[in-house]
């Protein structure tokens, strides 16, 4: 896909139990979300949703972050990604699912 041609997007993250580890999401996370937002539109209005369990929602929370560092001109402040709402839910008896909604949010500051 070509930059900022895309205007939403979800994904249900691997967790690390099926697919891959949670060591392997220490990595999988930050470089999913670059490419995720390579492919984001610009616009206010772009929103990402991401799935995924407890464990691995401070890593999605961080790689959030990732992807904004190196953009501190006054624009493109108000052009950072901002996790904006988590919905928890019982993804299975031992499994706590998220429901990360990720979008265009000024940061104040």
């Amino acid at each position: 896909m070509n930059d900022g041609e895309c205007n939403g997007l979800m994904c249900d993250l691997p967790f690390g139990k099926q697919y891959g580890s949670r060591a392997d999401n220490l990595d999988l996370y930050p470089r999913a979300l670059a490419e995720f937002a390579r492919v984001m539109s610009p616009s206010p209005s772009a929103k990402m949703v991401f799935l995924t369990d407890s464990l691995n929602l401070p890593l999605l929370q961080a790689a959030v972050t990732s992807i904004n560092d190196g953009h501190d001109s006054d624009e493109a402040k108000n052009k950072k990604w901002s996790v904006t709402a988590i919905r928890s839910f019982e993804l299975s008896p031992n499994t706590t699912g998220n429901i990360v909604l990720v979008q265009r949010a000024p940061i104040k500051g």
